[in-house]
């Protein structure tokens, strides 16, 4: 299997690039001759996590924004992503949608992402082909958190996720984007875990519990089977059939000098790992799946503050 290329860009003068102000990473809007405006990330570690990712995503079916490895003229390793909103349109993160439905101190749960995406009725990408199951936009949101579970995405915010918004007031789900926080990339090399399904399970996610804190990956993919359980277990199945030739096979296409071979192994057996703990989840969960549920109400009765809209 070929590499990834990687695309060759210019050093940004002041006359082409935006400097993007949200997130904690270094980023610039930037006209490219090959990509066209891309949003250019100035992180080494995610760059290569975010294309591995973003890959992943593909091959289990998702709809993934995408994402080229590039270095700059000065020596810079970097990661542009081209800008995927529709001509028209205005995107809308998913801050502003709870804010609009639950106030701005809205809680960040599993029950209000799917209840706000229900009731304000977000519709699946247009240009995605969506396999049968999933019929809604909560579904299809309930595969990128079984992802972010698979991957161990620690940085699934509400400003991570969003939709599209045209003039004729449609709401379209944008897709799956900004995974460069995962596969435990934050971890020091020295400091690597041995115990990989422990730490793929344990480690948190930006998603709030009911009960207080923030969600471990087990308990973010819990929450998902008992609420979508049948979306759950559709996308749970969909990363079951990758194996780990496969995933090894995704990750030999990284160019040398983008990461060491010690992180990479562990990243691919951190990769299996997690596979193998949502396999588990998912057989000793309750063999009853029910019917998805799609009605904004009941979805809303699910969370906790709901307000009337």
């Amino acid at each position: 299997m070929s590499k990834f290329p990687v695309v060759q860009i210019p050093v940004p003068s002041d006359r082409d690039f935006e400097i993007h102000p949200e997130g904690a990473i270094a980023k610039y809007w930037q006209d490219l001759p090959s990509l066209g405006r891309s949003l250019v990330k100035a992180d080494l570690r995610g760059a290569w996590v975010e294309k591995v990712t973003a890959t992943l995503a593909e091959r289990i079916g998702l709809p993934v924004a995408g994402c080229e490895l590039v270095e700059r003229a000065d020596g810079l390793k970097m990661l542009a992503s081209p800008n995927f909103l529709a001509t028209g349109a205005i995107e809308r993160a998913g801050e502003s949608l709870l804010e609009d439905r639950y106030g701005i101190n809205y809680p960040y749960t599993v029950d209000t992402i799917l209840s706000t995406i229900a009731a304000e009725n977000v519709i699946r990408p247009n240009n995605w082909n969506a396999p049968k199951p999933i019929a809604t936009a909560s579904d299809l949101v309930t595969g990128y958190l079984i992802f972010d579970s698979w991957i161990g995405n620690i940085d699934r915010h509400s400003k991570n996720w969003g939709i599209q918004q045209f003039l004729d007031g449609r709401k379209e789900l944008l897709p799956t984007y900004d995974h460069g926080l995962s596969l435990g990339v934050r971890m020091p090399e020295d400091k690597l875990p041995i115990d990989l399904t422990d730490f793929s399970g344990d480690c948190r996610s930006s998603i709030q519990s009911e009960i207080g804190g923030t969600l471990t990956m087990n308990g973010l993919t819990d929450r998902l089977l008992e609420l979508r359980p049948e979306a759950a277990r559709f996308w749970i199945d969909r990363i079951k059939r990758i194996e780990r030739d496969s995933i090894e096979a995704t990750f030999d296409r990284l160019p040398e000098g983008w990461t060491s071979d010690m992180r990479l192994k562990f990243t691919i057996d951190l990769v299996v790992a997690s596979r193998d703990r949502l396999i588990k989840l998912a057989s000793e969960r309750s063999s009853t799946t029910g019917k998805i549920n799609t009605d904004p109400e009941e979805l809303g009765r699910l969370s906790p503050g709901r307000q009337s809209s």
